[in-house]
């Protein structure tokens, strides 16, 4: 039997010992790492993160208008054709507004030409422009422009609510009534009587009263919408794109002209003279 030295088990120990610090090391070292954060590219970590990631992205069950799963009805998906109607809703609301607040201009600017004109019909035109009218014919324009003071204002709101709430209930079908679960077609309930303008005095103080009142409603009603549209998409309604001033002016400046101009009467008796021009004149 052969005896194998105490020398060579020293040198076994030795070798082992050292090979255990190293272990120790590299254990050392990953656990170093570990406690740094350092990313981990490990594949069953990356899947985990991925399914975590997705079910952020699922529906929120908040949010009536999920623009994300909202199935398509036609060309466009049910959360579109809503988001359409309620836009669509919000626009009638403010095209009232706008003709009311022409409207006011038109008051005021009316009652300065009855002030203009019954003055030169008084002979008093120290304070006005060198006219060219008789005191009769600035007398007749008074009497055309108080006539044409409005007390009802149904035609100019019905005429509007009769093109956007089509519009509205139209977009409302093919959003299978999810504009309606948001809010309903307000612009339904929307008339002069409502709003405070149907069979008012002819008194041009009360008339301008109640056109405020009925503009500073139509403000809240809008925002109303545009609210109830947030809240239940999360999203802000587009901007709308408002009239042109010019474009008021101009229709201003048309209807006066038109109010104002001269109407020959079917009794008006004719001299016989007839109008020469001189034949010099080229033109």
């Amino acid at each position: 039997m052969m005896i194998r030295s105490n020398n060579h088990m020293t040198d076994f120990r030795t070798r082992f010992q050292v090979q255990n610090v190293q272990f120790k090391s590299v254990i050392n070292s990953l656990n170093t790492n570990y406690k740094q954060k350092k990313p981990s590219f490990d594949l069953l970590e990356l899947s985990l993160d991925a399914i975590k990631s997705q079910k952020t992205e699922t529906k929120n069950p908040d949010k009536l208008i999920d623009y994300k799963n909202s199935p398509f009805s036609g060309s466009r998906t049910e959360a579109e054709w809503a988001e359409s109607s309620l836009t669509q809703q919000r626009d009638g609301l403010n095209s009232i507004r706008n003709e009311l607040e022409y409207q006011l201009e038109r008051l005021n600017t009316t009652l300065s030409k009855i002030d203009e004109y019954e003055k030169i019909a008084n002979g008093d035109t120290s304070q006005t422009e060198p006219s060219v009218i008789s005191q009769n014919r600035a007398d007749e324009l008074v009497n055309k422009y108080k006539e044409s003071i409005k007390t009802d204002y149904s035609k100019e709101i019905e005429t509007v609510i009769s093109f956007y709430s089509s519009w509205t209930d139209n977009y409302d079908k093919y959003s299978n009534g999810l504009a309606s679960k948001v809010m309903g077609n307000g612009l339904k309930d929307i008339s002069a009587k409502s709003l405070g303008l149907k069979d008012l005095s002819d008194d041009p103080d009360t008339i301008r009263a109640a056109l405020s009142s009925a503009i500073d409603q139509l403000k809240v009603l809008s925002k109303s919408v545009e609210d109830q549209f947030y809240q239940a998409s999360g999203k802000k309604m587009a901007a709308e794109v408002y009239s042109d001033p010019e474009i008021r002016n101009k229709r201003m400046e048309l209807e006066n002209a038109s109010l104002e101009m001269a109407v020959i009467k079917e009794d008006t008796s004719f001299t016989g003279q007839i109008l020469k021009i001189d034949d010099t004149i080229k033109f």
